[in-house]
């Protein structure tokens, strides 16, 4: 199956944005790690959805959207800067959930470029009951593409052995083996260089 053209992917207007996070809720409906950041069912898809929200708050941030099914948000990342993970939180009132979400932002924190502007890739995903479409690889060209025309590298965290292997297809390089925190399911951090044109899916 051919992978969707590039121009069906665009820039989400304010009101496709709740729309749009809702697909992603839907794509990571069993993402491993999001179920372990969110263990309770009742809690978890508004705790994603908020915290969609909340990164594309950020002024750097932006969401495209391919179709009526998949989505991604981006954030450009100046060299040095720690905003793009979760805010430090502490107390008695911090939920599992708020102390998992911190716990992995630190331990990711080492991968991040420090000494360089790059564009992060904070989540994609399409709507299951549209994936193997070629829609995700579309999303992620696009934003790869957008990267290069800047001059910027792209880095991410794989959350499952599929979508590493979607990454590395791209350009991807793992920059370590898989992690885990605590009893977390493998992530892996990941980072493409910037090239003087997109590869091809």
């Amino acid at each position: 199956m051919s992978t969707p053209s590039l121009d069906r992917v665009v820039a989400a207007v304010p009101e496709e944005v709740p729309v749009a996070i809702e697909m992603l809720a839907d794509a990571f409906a069993d993402d491993a790690i999001t179920n372990w950041i969110y263990p309770d069912v009742a809690l978890r898809r508004p705790s994603f959805t908020g915290y969609c929200a909340h990164m594309l708050s950020q002024p750097s941030a932006a969401m495209q959207i391919i179709d009526d099914c998949g989505a991604a948000i981006w954030l450009t990342v100046d060299a040095a800067d720690e905003s793009s993970g979760p805010e430090e939180t502490t107390g008695p009132e911090v939920s599992a959930s708020g102390r998992r979400l911190m716990a992995l932002g630190d331990t990711l924190a080492a991968w991040h470029p420090r000494e360089r502007r790059y564009r992060y890739l904070f989540a994609m995903g399409v709507r299951p009951g549209r994936q193997g479409g070629g829609h995700g690889s579309a999303l992620l060209a696009r934003g790869i593409a957008d990267a290069d025309a800047v001059g910027l590298g792209v880095y991410l965290e794989a959350s499952s052995a599929n979508s590493r292997m979607l990454y590395r297809r791209h350009g991807f390089e793992d920059l370590a083996g898989s992690l885990t925190v605590e009893d977390s399911p493998p992530i892996w951090p990941m980072w493409r260089p910037p090239q003087s044109a997109p590869i091809d899916d």
